[in-house]
């Protein structure tokens, strides 16, 4: 694997914040000189996230990841990314339909944002995935620090380029190179309008995966029983299907849709004889049955979601 230095991927970005379409490197920092701005290249790593710029929110998520500064408690990070079983069974499912979704735009790099530490884009690696060049962001760089220890975990030999940035501002300058964003979209106070401003870049290709609302999961979050709170202190939203469908209509993409049920496995312990793996295996395959035949009319808890730019006419 080959960590970038900035100046092999600068020409690949912009500066998100001001438009500023040209950057210059100098030393350790990248240079917006029409708008006489500057941010740090750390670790190889061009931090467009400046923690004191951020609103509240962001700033406890990036405080989260403070734990992350040195390399002891990087490989802590490393060792504890264990998923059971029951767990690993619907994130490879998602991931299998990702790599599917990503074959389609017939790209041979793409960008991973809001990669958290990585292991989800390694998992990509593990499954297949073989691009030439991954770009991988996060809005904290003691997460975007850990991600090529994993990456080389899961053997990948290709170029990496890292970064942090925003989920409201994207600086690739490409707008071939296919976005991926996997389950991080609801840490934002709003996603729709996170996805809102993701679409106005004019990216090719868009795929994300998020957890979805539905009348059902409406009547059990009034209950106290679809709602959770993330470790950064946020009650995460859910994706709204029909307001996703006008947005994608209103910025001229064309929209695919996979729904999915998942069940939480803390909720599935509760149930009797949940330990027994004849009963697990048999709840699972059943979920995978009612997902398959809900998903003709889109009901679900999850949704995996690819949008792609519609030509100009």
């Amino acid at each position: 694997m080959k960590i970038l230095h900035a100046a092999d991927f600068i020409p690949s970005l912009y500066n998100p914040y001001t438009g500023g379409e040209t950057l210059t490197l100098s030393g350790d920092t990248v240079i917006d000189e029409k708008f006489d701005k500057k941010y740090r290249v750390t670790h190889d790593i061009i931090e467009f996230v400046e923690f004191e710029s951020v609103d509240d929110h962001k700033k406890q998520e990036i405080s989260y990841t403070f734990a992350y500064k040195d390399d002891e408690k990087i490989n802590e990070q490393l060792l504890k990314h264990t998923w059971s079983g029951y767990y690993n069974y619907f994130q490879t499912g998602k991931f299998h339909q990702i790599l599917k979704l990503v074959a389609r735009c017939h790209q041979d790099e793409f960008a991973v944002l809001g990669c958290g530490s990585g292991y989800d884009v390694g998992q990509l690696i593990f499954l297949g995935a073989k691009p030439r060049r991954i770009y991988a962001s996060d809005l904290s760089i003691h997460s975007v620090r850990i991600v090529p220890h994993q990456l080389r975990q899961f053997g990948y030999t290709g170029e990496l380029a890292l970064f942090t940035s925003d989920l409201d501002y994207v600086p690739l300058r490409s707008r071939a190179v296919p976005i991926i964003v996997f389950e991080a979209l609801h840490h934002t106070p709003e996603m729709h309008h996170s996805i809102e401003k993701l679409l106005k870049y004019g990216y090719d290709n868009v795929i994300f995966v998020e957890p979805t609302n539905n009348f059902l999961i409406r009547w059990l979050a009034k209950r106290g029983l679809a709602q959770r709170i993330e470790y950064s202190g946020l009650k995460p939203g859910r994706l709204d299907l029909p307001r996703l469908r006008a947005m994608a209509a209103e910025q001229g993409y064309a929209l695919s849709i996979r729904t999915l049920w998942e069940f939480p496995e803390d909720y599935f312990r509760r149930l009797p004889g949940n330990r027994v793996p004849l009963v697990e295996w048999t709840f699972l395959r059943a979920l995978s049955v009612w997902s398959a035949l809900s998903n003709l009319v889109k009901f679900g808890n999850m949704s995996i979601v690819h949008l792609v730019k519609r030509p100009a006419h």
